[in-house]
């Protein structure tokens, strides 16, 4: 195989180690065959239709062809991917997504595009393979990056691409390793996160942006080199003028500790509930450790400072005060509905009706983070003025206090038509992306079954192959 370069390339992996791995660029003037078959020796190439991504034969997936006798039609040429090519291909859909593959994702067998900076394509060695999974962002919908497996063709140099672009190989490689499907979805999740957050890096934002995602980046075990690497290609590609300030947050934030970060709650505030979890969830996709969500809840549940201290004197240990004080604690824990006269009871997900008196309970772990507090200030003498809250009727009487302040309407309840609750998240119906169980929002009303983002949908995704001929720029836009 005739080689223009040879050269030491040091890179980080999927999960942030670094190696050094020989890169041979292609020979511009090395036979298109050639290529090929140092891509895949098997029967796996299809005839597509001059200047489409639509196979030929409508039974493709089993019409796979030697590389030779598909380029004789000199008409487009594609690859089945999965096991019968043994290859994976991340389509890169947008700039962002094709400016930072590189840190992100292992080496690739081979790099091809158009000769746009907005698109291009890695295609993998692998050991194992899986469907399908497209990435997209806010809701526009726009897809940022794909990941190609089983069900699936990919059109390949030396291709005319629909709007007139040819396709050539950019890269090919004798050292990349076999990849496994399942780290290899980890890695696209995390390429699809920093893509969109790269597409939000916007005046007045990226500051508290780079701290937030370095913060949950740093409570999912990232690793601090990819990410300072990931936040300075974002800074250049967005041509942001604080590159060292946004570097400087990141060290940082990577030495202070873990209960000063941000995290998630920043990424709330710079792009909304939204962005925010879709972003986290393929973070936390990406780092196996999917705590973010209880680190959420602490941080909702913990925004309600309540002033024990003043529980100390013992004027202020009387049930309309301490009632008082339990409402603010109940905000995002508990509401009552004044029409119903009936408390209803965050459960994580949404509000349910409390059918077990839950409110007594909660009232008398209010009174016992109470009696801690004045513990931990040295207040032993006084924990006896709160003592006497833990009687049944004490509680009750305090609770009854709170329903004043925490009362609500009925009509408040499931007003957004837009939104579905699944008992683990919430559905955006107007993109399709999940978001965060958020109890600021009344919803009282979900579905018994679990969202999964990631889940499959192997046979309409077939279904939609078959009727519009593999067209994925028609499937796309449907």
């Amino acid at each position: 195989m005739a080689l223009a370069l040879m050269c030491f390339h040091q890179r980080p992996d999927a999960v942030g180690r670094y190696y050094c791995a020989v890169r041979l660029k292609v020979n511009p003037t090395m036979d298109i065959l050639t290529q090929l078959n140092k891509l895949c020796d098997q029967d796996a190439y299809l005839e597509l239709k001059a200047k489409s991504k639509t196979p030929v034969a409508t039974d493709w997936p089993n019409k796979g062809q030697a590389a030779d006798i598909a380029l004789s039609r000199n008409h487009n040429l594609g690859i089945v991917l999965g096991a019968s090519s043994g290859l994976l291909d991340v389509d890169l859909d947008c700039m962002e997504a094709k400016a930072l593959a590189d840190f992100i994702l292992p080496e690739p067998v081979a790099k091809f595009d158009r000769g746009s900076p907005d698109s291009g394509h890695y295609l993998f060695k692998a050991s194992s393979f899986g469907p399908r999974k497209s990435f997209t962002a806010n809701k526009s919908g726009s897809t940022l990056v794909e990941l190609r497996g089983d069900g699936a063709q990919t059109m390949i140099p030396p291709s005319i691409h629909p709007n007139g672009n040819k396709l050539s190989f950019t890269m090919l490689t004798e050292a990349a390793n076999s990849v496994d499907y399942a780290e290899m979805l980890k890695a696209v999740n995390l390429l699809a996160a920093c893509s969109e957050i790269a597409q939000s890096w916007q005046d007045g934002i990226r500051h508290d942006l780079a701290m937030a995602f370095s913060g949950l980046a740093r409570k999912q075990d990232l690793n601090a080199n990819l990410v300072m690497q990931i936040v300075q290609r974002i800074c250049q590609i967005n041509n942001d003028p604080e590159e060292k300030d946004r570097l400087n947050t990141v060290r940082s934030t990577f030495s202070k500790p873990m209960d000063d970060l941000i995290g998630y709650k920043g990424l709330v505030e710079c792009l909304g509930q939204s962005a925010a979890k879709r972003i986290a969830d393929r973070i936390t996709a990406y780092s196996g450790k999917p705590t973010y969500l209880e680190t959420v809840k602490s941080e909702v549940s913990g925004s309600n400072i309540i002033n024990f201290g003043q529980f100390s004197d013992k004027a202020n240990v009387t049930e309309a005060k301490m009632g008082s004080a339990l409402a603010q604690w109940l905000i995002g824990r508990a509401v009552y509905v004044f029409e119903k006269k009936q408390w209803m009871i965050w459960n994580g997900c949404y509000w349910e009706a409390d059918q077990r008196s839950i409110i007594t309970k909660l009232a008398y772990q209010f009174v016992t983070e109470a009696k801690e507090a004045l513990f931990d200030r040295g207040k032993f003498s006084d924990l006896s003025n709160l003592s006497q809250f833990e009687s049944l009727n004490r509680l009750e009487n305090i609770a009854r206090f709170a329903s004043t302040d925490c009362s609500v309407s009925a009509t408040e309840f499931d007003t957004d038509p837009l939104l579905l609750a699944a008992s683990s998240s919430w559905i955006d119906l107007g993109s399709g992306s999940s978001m965060a169980p958020n109890p600021t929002k009344l919803v009282s009303k979900a579905l018994d079954v679990e969202h999964d983002q990631q889940a499959s949908c192997p046979t309409f995704l077939q279904f939609l192959n078959d009727v519009f001929e593999n067209d994925q720029n028609l499937i796309g836009f449907v």
